[in-house]
């Protein structure tokens, strides 16, 4: 079982965020799971930055050597590596931060073996909470 975090927007749509640090898919796909989380900018701007700093090192070589040598192509696997660590550290921080700032409110964690089970696990405690007359506000209760 895992943990998950719970995120509600006033459309009533929900999103499970695993409460976990670390996230692996984050750790493996970098900008493309960023872009699959709707974090655009954070996506397109590591692919930016990762290039940018390839065709730095890769036109550096070329005018100075006349071809690329070994320790830019380690340099850059360097770099590779060391952004998949950071967007496995950081992902599901930066993720939780971005759907807050898209108007989503944090409204629970649920513990469930996957994100969907999770979202229906919360939708039903919900729904539960809604028709029990101890949990209802006095003003939504009316007795039959």
């Amino acid at each position: 079982m895992k943990q998950f975090d719970i995120y509600s927007n006033n459309r009533n749509e929900i999103i499970a965020v695993s409460g976990k640090k670390w996230s692996w898919g984050a750790f493996f796909f970098g900008w493309i799971w960023a872009l699959s989380k709707r974090m655009y900018l954070l996506g397109v701007g590591t692919i930016v930055a990762i290039w940018g700093l390839f065709g730095i090192m890769y036109s550096y070589d070329i005018k100075h050597f006349g071809h690329i040598g070994p320790m830019d192509v380690e340099s850059f696997r360097n770099i590779v590596f060391v952004t998949m660590i950071i967007y496995g550290a950081f992902g599901n921080k930066w993720w939780k931060k971005s759907l807050s700032k898209k108007g989503y409110q944090y409204k629970r964690s649920v513990t469930s073996e996957s994100p969907a089970n999770a979202i229906e696990a919360f939708k039903r405690s919900r729904l539960a909470k809604n028709l029990h007359p101890a949990t209802a506000s006095p003003q939504s209760y009316k007795p039959a």
